[in-house]
């Protein structure tokens, strides 16, 4: 990664050791890293939200503001429907936002993933 840090794959092979190490904190240092130089696939953002979830209910604020600060980067990266129906979930679900930004998000997802009609 020094020698080339925009070998893509080596980076996705990195996550993928640190992931199976368990070592969270390097896992994110490495998807932001990631994340800075390419757009993350759909399962590589909701792998990583996956992965701070466990972390709700140790700090709930905090891992709510990560949660929603990961979506709102993951669906500038990708108009996927499943990222989509994710975001929807857990703004029900988690995020605990107001209902007017409950509202817009919703509407945000069906202009962004309402015409996919192949899905």
């Amino acid at each position: 990664i020094l020698a080339n840090p925009y070998d893509y794959g080596t980076h996705v092979e990195l996550l993928n050791f640190l992931d199976k190490c368990g070592d969270v904190d390097r896992c994110r240092e490495v998807r932001e890293r990631l994340s800075g130089l390419f757009p993350l696939t759909p399962e590589m953002w909701l792998a990583w939200i996956k992965q701070e979830k466990l972390f709700l209910p140790l700090d709930r604020e905090r891992v709510r503001d990560t949660l929603r600060n990961l979506y709102s980067r993951a669906v500038k990266d990708y108009s996927c429907i499943r990222l989509w129906c994710e975001y929807c979930n857990d703004v029900v679900t988690d995020l605990e936002y107001s209902e007017d930004r409950t509202r817009e998000i919703f509407e945000l997802a069906l202009s962004n993933i309402g015409l996919h009609v192949t899905k």
